[in-house]
This record gives C-alpha cells, structure tokens and sequence, in this order.
C-alpha cells in the first residue's frame, strides 16, 4: 500500500478520502509492526491485534474529567481511585 500511495497521491487522483483511508490503514499497520516487533505482518495478525485494540478500548466506557469538578482534588489518592 506504502508504495503505491507514493505514487498515487502527489499525481493527485486520490481523493482527501481515499488519501485519509490509505493514511490510516498505514498507520494500523505500522503500530501493528511495531507491537509485533517484526517488518512483516500478515492479515490474520493484524486483524488479531486490531481486534484486541477495540476490545480493550471498550472496557472503559466512562469518561472522567478533574477539570469540571470545581473542587481540588488529589487524583493519586486511595479514594480517588475508588
């Protein structure tokens, strides 16, 4: 993909979408190398890594902000973390 991105995108027929999708499938599977710790990776191994990816992001389903509080709050304290 890598290589025919290089080519494709300063010739301009690709699209700001096609340009988008093309950057960030590149990106998954760059972070995917660099999780696996080898150059090559096969399709099964990125979809497993991705899979895992999504699963973890969907453990926390709840967002926290100290900021809106309007109270000083110490986050590194045993009650905080309760």
């Amino acid at each position: 993909m890598r290589t025919a991105y290089d080519v494709c995108q300063p010739s301009g027929y690709l699209s700001e979408e096609e340009s988008a999708l093309a950057q960030y499938f590149m990106a998954i599977a760059g972070f995917v190398r660099k999780m696996s710790g080898t150059t090559e990776v096969d399709t099964d191994t990125m979809n497993l890594a991705v899979s895992r990816m999504v699963e973890e992001a969907l453990k926390y389903n709840k967002v926290e902000s100290v900021l809106d509080a309007g109270e000083e709050e110490d986050i590194f304290s045993p009650e905080y973390f309760e």
